[in-house]
């Protein structure tokens, strides 16, 4: 960016700035003005009408309840002279002017009476004679008399007739008999009561600005607005009016394409508006907005004289800001004889442009003259001196600084390589030697990692046969588990067996009791068939029969319990022998448990010991690496220090170019060190001893 847009810019800025911010605020205080006073109007309009509405309904209130009190009183008035007529003998109902007279008296329009059956019997006016009160929605109310006589009711005053009056009916109970009085008049006093106190009047009398407006609406139409137009409209359907329709509050709403700031409220069954339209309110703004669009022209008018003004005072240096571009794109500082003049011609002003460009001027011949003696440098001439122009040529001081700097860093140089030449040589034989003991470490190394192998295999086939033993013992010790097992079984049935013969022997020892009783029964038959002669004979033969069936069975009897008695002592003696096996098997059972234990402890430290010397292996191979890594390194460091003599050789051989101050020493040529590929040797040699596939390793390194 130029400079005369560096300084036209800013002060552009700040007067476009200062004239924004002061139009701004100039608009926002008169707008906040406006509001506060479009708001106080729209406050005060408004409360003057809720107050007026609520003030209305009070005193109404009031007013109604007096009245109705009064004429209340009037009606029981005439309840009590229809009474006295009732009872003195003279009371005619349908006597019309006698009730005209009494209607009168009361200062009334009606009067009428009605029997037990709420049907009209009299009164002054005889063309309602026998109507009948159930028949009408207006005079139903007053039925409850009927029920309740304490009961009095005034009514709201009603349209009457065709002039449609407003008219109120009063009704209280007969005290002659059951039944209802009335009374009726017209109640053109509370309508004109009503009018004086109707919001009504009070909106016609309010001015809200020029164009504001009240409005009332009641039920949905519009009962009164300052705009006569208005007034009867249903705005039930509108939009607006359902967002005014209830509670209070104030907001800009659009009235039937009117744009206005409206305050409403709802009390007494009315919405209450006031009106300030948007027309009139951005005519009270509009001078603000107009003031500041003035206030801008106006900055810029004088923005654009500022910017002719600098232009003029700045064209001086734009003979400098080319050269400065030149300078800076090209690196050519040198003067030309046109600049030169130009240079003479701007530097006769005495300003601070014109000094400017006569000190710049020097300073250009200046570094040129300096520029010569850098390319004296660059050629290796150290012996050189910068001019100072002054004690305050920060740049003279500087190059002059360098100049020193740089003699004695070469000359340190130069020492330095001899030193590092020298030490080079040293450390390169040292390397060589750590070379070659590494290289004999590794052949160690490789050595015992094929002891450790072989001694792994050894320890892993011990390990499997120790494994084979183990599952062979369990095998022996399941089979010995399970003769165990059934050998308890033969016991247990060896135990039945002989249990079954006791039940066989009670069995036999019953039969032989039967074969007894048999016996005497088939004697005592005997005896009888004895007793009875020639008769019992017959008898007498098979109670004979049955008793040598008895003895039979007793025989039979005697010979299965030796039998079975005998089978038990061979079964007890076969249960002996079954216990002791059993007990025999069990100690083979904890003799083989115990085998098993041992070999599973052989074989967990055979597979301990194999995973020792696994990790033995692990440690040898890792120690295997560490020895090829030093001997590697050892190695690298024998070249590097070769390479590093040969590169001091080389870097005093640079030095020895430089013409230095007091001096004109450099350094001698040395013969040069082997090289890195010489040297390579040593490494390959090294190597062969741990690489896994040389014939020294025996093929089994890292095996493990």
């Amino acid at each position: 960016m130029k400079l005369k847009w560096k300084i036209a810019l800013p002060v552009l800025a700040l007067l476009l700035l200062s004239t924004l911010l002061t139009t701004m605020v100039n608009y926002f205080v008169t707008r906040g003005s406006i509001d506060d006073i479009v708001e106080t109007i729209i406050d005060s309009n408004l409360d003057t009408l809720v107050s007026q509405v609520e003030r209305a309904a009070t005193i109404e209130k009031v007013m109604f309840d007096e009245m109705d009190s009064k004429n209340i009183a009037l009606t029981r008035a005439f309840a009590e002279i229809v009474r006295l007529h009732a009872v003195n003998g003279d009371l005619d109902p349908q006597d019309e002017a006698t009730f005209q007279r009494i209607a009168d008296m009361l200062d009334v329009s009606e009067v009428h009476i009605m029997d037990d059956e709420a049907v009209l019997i009299g009164g002054n006016i005889a063309g309602y004679y026998g109507f009948d009160f159930k028949t009408s929605d207006q005079t139903q109310p007053f039925l409850r008399i009927l029920d309740d006589p304490s009961f009095e009711l005034a009514q709201e005053p009603q349209p009457n007739g065709a002039k449609q009056v407003p008219f109120q009916y009063i009704g209280t109970a007969r005290t002659d008999e059951k039944g209802i009085v009335q009374v009726g008049h017209e109640a053109e006093v509370v309508q004109v009561f009503k009018d004086l106190l109707d919001a009504v009047n009070t909106a016609k009398d309010m001015r809200i600005g020029s164009t504001g407006r009240a409005s009332i609406i009641k039920s949905g139409i519009v009962a009164y607005s300052q705009k006569t137009e208005e007034i009867g409209k249903d705005c039930t359907a509108r939009s607006w009016y359902k967002q005014v329709s209830s509670g209070s509050g104030k907001d800009w709403i659009d009235i039937d394409g009117e744009t206005c700031y409206v305050g409403y409220a709802n009390t007494g069954g009315m919405t209450l508006l006031v009106l300030f339209p948007q027309a009139e309110y951005n005519g009270y703004i509009s001078p603000a907005i107009r003031s500041g669009i003035v206030g801008i022209a106006i900055a810029l008018l004088v923005t654009v004289i500022t910017y002719i003004l600098v232009s003029r005072s700045l064209q001086p240096l734009a003979f400098l800001s080319s050269f400065m571009r030149k300078a800076g794109s090209t690196g050519d500082v040198a003067l030309r004889s046109e600049d030169a003049d130009t240079i003479k011609k701007l530097s006769q002003s005495k300003d601070e442009i014109g000094q400017t460009v006569d000190g710049c001027a020097e300073l250009f011949q200046h570094i040129t003259k300096i520029a010569s003696e850098l390319e004296s440098m660059a050629g290796g001439d150290l012996n050189v001196n910068i001019d100072q122009l002054s004690e305050a040529d920060t740049m003279g001081k500087s190059l002059n600084h360098m100049v020193d700097t740089l003699d004695n860093m070469f000359m340190g140089i130069n020492d330095t390589a001899e030193q590092v030449f020298s030490g080079s040589k040293q450390y390169a034989g040292g390397a060589q030697a750590l070379a070659q003991s590494s290289t004999q470490q590794a052949a160690s190394v490789a050595a015992l990692s094929s002891s450790v192998n072989e001694i792994a295999q050894r320890i892993k086939k011990n390990s499997l046969i120790a494994t084979k033993t183990s599952q062979l013992s369990e095998t022996i010790k399941a089979n010995a588990e399970k003769g165990s097992r059934q050998m308890d079984e033969m016991t247990s049935a060896v135990a039945e067996i002989n249990q079954a013969s006791q039940s066989i022997g009670k069995i036999i020892k019953t039969i032989d009791d039967i074969a007894f009783q048999t016996n005497i029964l088939a004697l005592n038959a005997a005896v009888e068939a004895a007793r009875a002669g020639q008769h019992g004979k017959g008898f007498a033969v098979v109670a004979e029969e049955v008793r040598n069936l008895a003895a039979k069975s007793a025989d039979a009897a005697k010979d299965t319990e030796n039998l079975i008695a005998n089978s038990m002592e061979k079964a007890e003696l076969g249960s002996r022998i079954a216990e002791e096996t059993a007990a025999s098997l069990l100690d083979i059972v904890s003799g083989i448990n115990e085998s098993a234990l041992f070999i599973n402890e052989i074989a967990d430290s055979l597979e301990s010991e194999s995973a020792s010397v696994s990790q033995l292996n692990v440690g040898i191979e890792q120690v295997a690496d560490a020895v090829q890594q030093n001997s590697a390194t050892a190695e690298e460091s024998a070249a590097a220090s070769e390479e590093m003599s040969s590169q001091s050789a080389v870097l005093q051989d640079l030095v020895s170019q430089f013409k230095l101050k007091g001096s004109s020493r450099g350094l001698v040529s040395r013969p040069r060190l082997a090289s890195p590929q010489q040297s390579a040797g040593y490494r390959s040699g090294a190597a062969s001893y741990l690489d896994p596939s040389s014939p020294s390793s025996g093929g089994e390194y890292g095996k493990y």
